[in-house]
Parts: structure tokens; C-alpha cells; sequence
């Protein structure tokens, strides 16, 4: 092997980091979300001094003591099987630790590998090089969206910026996850998050005259920013979000930048789906569809199919479907 053994580290050297990988991100994690019972991050060293390092949560739960990865493996000049090595050690590293299973890390921790014997899914991302040009960045637009673009600032909307609002933000973003059946943390959870991570989280809202029609909640340091979390109003007036990422790409370019993140794509959705829509839109900024994995690994199986068994009879208990998570839906339903 061509690393040290897997080790626990409590430091790291954030200039580099993902904003996820940032203590104060993992803190908001760990008050914010029932279970977590600690955080930290893996680190292996090579023989010449590369450092690979991955980010972990750990979640305890009934009689279930599992991981999740909130962002990617990192580090220099390390290649993809350099990396699946490291993923191998991981896993028996967890299985060491007494961890009974490792789940589907969040959507925005895009693998480029994956270890032995894990259930996974290909997966990816729209990303815009935000070191180009601000003119190549508009001409790398779709023309569909430059005139939607240029039709918004002829109609007066107005894209708005900080921590004032917030509360407009968070409103709108539980408006849409309500109308797609999904859950959505509370204002609670994004004032805390701003408190804590507020150096490295900006909030754009586009609005039309008193009317908000668009959100954006979005985590970044220089490595990349990342569209997290956002909504829209049910009948949004036409060019309104695609001003708000116009703009929020010409601020983060500002701040130097490298990367506006859009955060989940699926490689091959289906036809006619939301999915498809959204993505067909994310596509259109210019950014390629960067590709690379989303992984689990039941460690304990017994324990793991417990703990889907639970998750199923909650979503019984509140009659609702369940559907898994992206892997699952992967698997099951293909391309």
C-alpha cells in the first residue's frame, strides 16, 4: 500500500478545503442534526508526503453506529487508484472501529472511486471554471438563457445579497421542497448555519417588485461554491433564477472563486422528469457534466438491512412512499 495506515485527525489545513470539510461546517452538522455523535476526518500519508484526507460524520442511531462522508476524498496529485486504495483502507478502517455501515455521503461528494465491494452508482455534477473571462462565461451560456437574462433586467428584477435575506430564503426553499415531497431543515437550522459558518455562506434572492421569486443558499470557499440548497417560486416571472446564478457566478468569480458548483445530476434521468428539466437548466450555464461516484458499504449487512427495514416502517408510519436513497433508485430503475 502506498499510504501509511488510516489514522483520526481533529486538524486540517483549510486553505485548500471544500467548505464542507471546514470545522465550523462539521460543528453546524454536529448540533444541528439528531444522531451525530462526533466528526473528524481520515488521513493516510504516502511514501513522498501526500496527504489524503476524508471528512467524516458519525451518526448513532437506535442500535445503529454508522458513517457519512459530507464531501469527497482530497489531495494533491493523488490518482484514481491511489485513491480506491485509500477507499479499501477506509472501509476496513470503519469495520475496525466497530462502524456497522457507511451510507450514501450527500449529494455534492462526488468520488472518483470507490472501494472494493461497495454498492454504488455513477453520478455528477454541472461545474462552471469560474477563472475564465466574465465575456467567456457569458458566451459560454446558453442562448436560451442570456435572453432570459437580458429579458429579467429589462423587466426590473432585482437579485439581492446577505444574511437580511435569509428569512425570505429559507421561506421559499420549504415552499418548493413541500410542493416535491421533500424535507427541509428549518429557519433554526440556516440562522445557525450563518452563525457558524457565516464566513464561507452567501444568500441570493431574486425578487420582482415586493414578490420573492428565487433563492439561493450556497456554502463555498476558494476550492468551489456550491448551489445547496434553493427554490423558486410555483410561477416564477420568466429569467428571474437565471439572473440569481448569473449574478451569484459573476460574485463568486469576484471573490476568486474557482468553481460554481450546481450540485447533483443524474447521468441519465428519465425522460420528461423533473430531473431532466432541472438538469437541462443547470446545463445551460456552460458548466460540463463532471462525472465520478456515489458509494455505501454495509460493513455489518445484518445490521444494515435492519436500519433500511426501520427506514421503511417510518415511512409506513407516515404514510409516505419510500423510495431510498439515489443509489437505491439507481440500481432499481437503471438508466
Amino acid at each position: 500500500m502506498p499510504f501509511s495506515k488510516i489514522y483520526f485527525s481533529e486538524t486540517i489545513d483549510t486553505q485548500a478545503a471544500p467548505v464542507f470539510a471546514l470545522p465550523s461546517y462539521l460543528k453546524w452538522h454536529h448540533e444541528t442534526t439528531p444522531g451525530v455523535s462526533r466528526w473528524g476526518y481520515l488521513q493516510a500519508v504516502s511514501s513522498d508526503g501526500r496527504t489524503l484526507t476524508l471528512p467524516f460524520i458519525e451518526k448513532r442511531k437506535l442500535i445503529f453506529r454508522y458513517w457519512q462522508f459530507p464531501t469527497a476524498t482530497w489531495g494533491v496529485s493523488v490518482s484514481i487508484e491511489d485513491e480506491q486504495i485509500f477507499l479499501d483502507a477506509v472501509v476496513d478502517f470503519a469495520h475496525q472501529e466497530g462502524i456497522d455501515f457507511i451510507i450514501q455521503p450527500t449529494n455534492n461528494a462526488l468520488f472518483r472511486a470507490v472501494p472494493k465491494g461497495a454498492k454504488n452508482c455513477a453520478f455528477g455534477s454541472y461545474r462552471v471554471d469560474l477563472t475564465q473571462s466574465e465575456e467567456a462565461l457569458w458566451a459560454a451560456l446558453h442562448s436560451k438563457h442570456r435572453n432570459a437574462i437580458r429579458f429579467a433586467q429589462r423587466e426590473n428584477s432585482e437579485i439581492r445579497r446577505g444574511t437580511s435575506e435569509l428569512t425570505a430564503a429559507v421561506s421559499l426553499i420549504q415552499r418548493t421542497h413541500l410542493r416535491a415531497g421533500m424535507g427541509c431543515p428549518d429557519q433554526q437550522v440556516f440562522s445557525k448555519l450563518l452563525s457558524s459558518v457565516g464566513a464561507n455562506v452567501e444568500v441570493f434572492t431574486a425578487w420582482k417588485g415586493s414578490e420573492c421569486q428565487g433563492a439561493a443558499i450556497i456554502p463555498y470557499s476558494h476550492e468551489a461554491a456550491y448551489y445547496l440548497y434553493g427554490g423558486s417560486a410555483d410561477k416564477p416571472v420568466q429569467g428571474a433564477m437565471n439572473l440569481l446564478h448569473w449574478e451569484a457566478l459573476r460574485f463568486f468569480k469576484g471573490r476568486g472563486v474557482l468553481v460554481y458548483d450546481f450540485v447533483g445530476a443524474r447521468i441519465n434521468p428519465r425522460s420528461g422528469s423533473k430531473q431532466e428539466t432541472l438538469q437541462r437548466f443547470k446545463s445551460r450555464f456552460g458548466g460540463p457534466l463532471v462525472e465520478g461516484y456515489l458509494w455505501k458499504f454495509p460493513i455489518n449487512p445484518i445490521k444494515y438491512e435492519a436500519y433500511k427495514f426501520s427506514l421503511r416502517l417510518n415511512a409506513l408510519l407516515k404514510r409516505s412512499a419510500f423510495k431510498g436513497d439515489i443509489i437505491d433508485q439507481e440500481q432499481s430503475f437503471g438508466p
